[in-house]
């Protein structure tokens, strides 16, 4: 059973220069305080829901931060899951988050936003862990949904990690890094990597320094915590709470080491659209390309983002807002839009 309860919904939009309604709203989900950013220009425009990736990291921030504009497309909820930023949870009172959570919790807030915004369907979107979140519930409820978009999409996370491992190893032979060589060298990735502290050591080390990491220039993990630390739009406590997020996050990482995406979800009964970024050794292109050639649907869509790493659609904005207006929204062309959106 789904369950949501309405809580609170602020006014934030004095915090943005746009016109548009911007909501920060709490709901209780499923027994927990849930919180949610909802942006957008038209209550006419399809609704998006974007799940964030990690598991713990909410894209909010990042989105504030690299001023990424989907609200000129979609009215787009940016929701907190369980246990991070605006979403709070205290493993001493609660279970451990478990995938099943997660699940219930989706649906829970996808039925919320067909209500509110009085939709038959909506769109989802999922980054990383998020896609990996996104094409489960997407396999087994098509019904609410108009299409599934993925980015940073997970295939066979530990065929993955091995590809990321020999990524690092041949960055470091290519620009004669001695020590990154030594350290890599020794090295094994098997199905259970996520409990592998030296190779999370050397991962979180070398990966965005390599270009493999979040984005492939101009990132870092003081950057994205500036981001986090910066967002007018929470409250300190809620931003503090990224942290924590991401520390009580670890036994969802296992069902990403344990599952085959294939295996779990064979078919989609909507369209497909993937967008990958080329040097993503997050989630690799690779393994994202492998899952798409395999899944059901009744249309598929994959793109390579020639000059990304995870985040095509923070990179690559303007091809990314040429997708969303050509092939997933097929917006008709006006005198308004005839040359692409222009931020």
């Amino acid at each position: 059973m789904v369950i949501y309860g309405f809580i609170e919904s602020i006014d934030i939009s004095p915090f943005r220069e746009e016109d548009g309604v911007f909501l920060k709203e709490y709901l209780e989900i499923n027994g927990v305080k849930q919180g949610l950013m909802i942006e957008g220009e038209n209550r006419k425009n399809p609704v998006l829901l974007f799940l964030h990736g990690g598991p713990g990291f909410p894209i909010y921030p990042l989105v504030r931060g690299e001023k990424l504009n989907l609200h000129k497309y979609f009215t787009v909820c940016y929701w907190d899951q369980r246990g991070t930023g605006m979403s709070y949870y205290k493993p001493s009172l609660q279970q451990p988050l478990a995938l099943e959570q997660l699940k219930t919790d989706t649906l829970a807030l996808t039925n919320y936003l067909l209500e509110k915004f009085d939709k038959e369907k909506i769109y989802i979107m999922g980054h990383s862990w998020g896609s990996f979140l996104g094409s489960i519930i997407v396999g087994s409820h098509p019904e609410f949904f108009h299409a599934y978009i993925g980015t940073g999409q997970v295939g066979d996370q530990t065929e993955s990690e091995k590809e990321t491992r020999d990524f690092l190893w041949r960055m470091a032979q290519h620009r004669e890094d001695k020590r990154a060589m030594e350290e890599i060298r020794h090295i094994e990735v098997d199905q259970f990597y996520y409990k592998n502290q030296a190779y999370g050591k050397l991962r979180d080390k070398y990966l965005i320094q390599f270009g493999g990491g979040m984005m492939r220039e101009n990132f870092s993990n003081g950057k994205l915590m500036k981001y986090y630390l910066r967002c007018k739009e929470y409250k300190m406590k809620e931003r503090l709470n990224v942290l924590r997020g991401a520390m009580n996050s670890f036994p969802l990482i296992q069902n990403l080491a344990m599952s085959q995406l294939i295996h779990l979800i064979p078919e989609m009964k909507v369209p497909i659209f993937i967008l990958q970024g080329k040097y993503d050794y997050e989630t690799t292109h690779n393994q994202a390309k492998k899952y798409i050639d395999e899944v059901k649907a009744p249309s598929k869509h994959f793109y390579t983002f020639e000059n990304s790493a995870h985040s095509p659609f923070l990179e690559e904005k303007q091809r990314f807002y040429h997708i969303i207006e050509n092939d997933i929204l097929k917006i008709p062309k006006t005198p308004r839009n005839m040359s692409g959106f222009v931020e």
